[in-house]
């Protein structure tokens, strides 16, 4: 017994803890060594923005956080992470529709609270987005079209389900049905 505690004191701390916890390569909770989940990133983020006064951000994560509260109750469980990062794209969908809309009516005060509301969202993004440009679908529909054979003529129906799962995540759906139409007419 008094050999295993003096070999307990023998070694370095931080030697303790890695028996004790995992070694992870994420952001770490406050408790230990433990990768922290989304829904508990956000919570500390909620907390660092009250310290620091932040209004708007605190908002943003406020409404985040009950929009996944009102999902939860509605399904009567806890939801896992995949579910969490499914309501997090549906907000960042939101505030591009309401940015386009306001931007639409004239509104560019209300438009700017929604690009600086998705500012901050894109910057809790637990993983970075990845973004296409409009030039990068472009190239991406034109290589699509050109696979189609010869003496047949590309028509939405067939080039759209091409397109959609390249892009999936990385560009707003109505920008890239835009884009092919833009091209099929002037093809």
């Amino acid at each position: 017994m008094w050999l295993l505690i003096s070999l307990l004191y023998a070694l370095p701390a931080q030697s303790l803890t890695a028996l004790k916890k995992p070694n992870c390569q994420q952001k770490f909770g406050k408790k230990g060594m433990y990768p922290m989940s989304f829904t508990e990133m956000l919570s500390s983020e909620m907390k660092e923005a009250m310290k620091s006064k932040d209004a708007l951000r605190l908002s943003v994560i406020r409404l985040f956080k009950s929009e996944i509260t009102n999902e939860e109750k509605r399904q009567a469980r806890l939801l896992e992470e995949a579910e969490v990062l499914e309501i997090f794209k549906k907000e960042m969908k939101k505030r591009n529709d309401a940015i386009d809309a306001f931007k639409k009516g004239g509104r560019n005060e209300l438009a700017e609270k929604e690009e600086k509301e998705l500012h901050i969202l894109r910057s809790l993004s637990p993983t970075p987005l990845e973004t296409l440009t409009e030039d990068q679908v472009r190239e991406m529909v034109r290589e699509i079209v050109a696979s189609f054979p010869e003496g047949e003529k590309p028509q939405m129906g067939k080039i759209m389900p091409l397109v959609l799962p390249r892009t999936r995540d990385k560009i707003d759906g109505k920008t890239v049905n835009r884009i092919v139409r833009e091209l099929l007419g002037s093809a």
